[in-house]
């Protein structure tokens, strides 16, 4: 595996990852619509840096 493969996995990954978390959040019912958002903006954080410390460390195992 290449480091554009690794891109190119990671990249589905996060989207599938960072747009269902999103909308699952959203259509759960036992959250008001307060904490959904702060949900939404706690996976905004945290779900771009898991993805980049996953291809950091990839990076480093396929050089």
């Amino acid at each position: 595996m290449t480091v554009e493969g690794l891109k190119k996995i990671l990249t589905v990954l996060f989207i599938i990852c960072f747009f269902g978390t999103i909308i699952l959040t959203f259509f759960d019912a036992t959250y008001n619509i307060k904490e959904k958002i702060i949900f939404s903006l706690i996976y905004l954080i945290t779900i771009p840096i898991s993805f980049f410390i996953l291809y950091k460390i990839g990076k480093f195992f396929i050089k």
